[in-house]
């Protein structure tokens, strides 16, 4: 589900979210997708590279601090509040059920 709003949000395909493809197409959306499991999800490191099929938690790591970074900028702070709006929906759900 999560990945589907991050998805919808940059406009890629859902599955180009879990692909092991580098395309600068993606690179936001992963790691900003990246960022909600951990945050979000509380998966480790190890956890998410695994969902995101990297073989280091080091990237995962630096996808952190990169979305902290595009935060700042107003085009990525938008997406990633509607994002942050929606995956805090997706858990209360989840956490109900």
């Amino acid at each position: 589900m999560l990945a589907n709003v991050v998805a919808r949000e940059f406009e890629v395909p859902n599955d180009f979210i879990k692909n092991k493809g580098r395309a600068k197409r993606v690179t936001a959306p992963k790691q900003v997708f990246s960022y909600f499991l951990y945050h979000k999800a509380g998966m480790t490191l190890y956890e998410v590279a695994d969902v995101l099929g990297y073989k280091e938690h080091s990237t995962i790591i630096y996808n952190l601090k990169t979305v902290e970074g595009l935060y700042m900028e107003d085009y990525f702070k938008a997406k990633i509040d509607r994002i942050s709006d929606a995956a805090n929906k997706i858990f209360i759900l989840n956490e109900t059920v």
